[in-house]
């Protein structure tokens, strides 16, 4: 029994290591990816702004001619 209980000790600490390191990647992996995610959305809105500007510049360009 004196054997086991610093063995067991051991196991549990081993366990909440490896949890912890888990949560840690898992936190890395969000931050990742949401920054991943705003870039994305960056673009999206840019390319869209950039529609609408050559859209107003070919109606104004078909208004000019007529």
């Amino acid at each position: 029994m004196a054997i086991d209980k610093p063995t067991n000790q051991l196991t549990n600490y081993l366990l909440f290591r490896r949890i912890e390191s888990y949560a840690i990647l898992l936190l890395i992996c969000r931050y990742a990816f949401q920054k991943q995610c705003k870039e994305f959305t960056k673009v999206n809105i840019y390319n869209d702004k950039r529609k609408q500007t050559m859209n107003h510049i070919q109606w104004y360009k078909i208004s000019k001619k007529q």
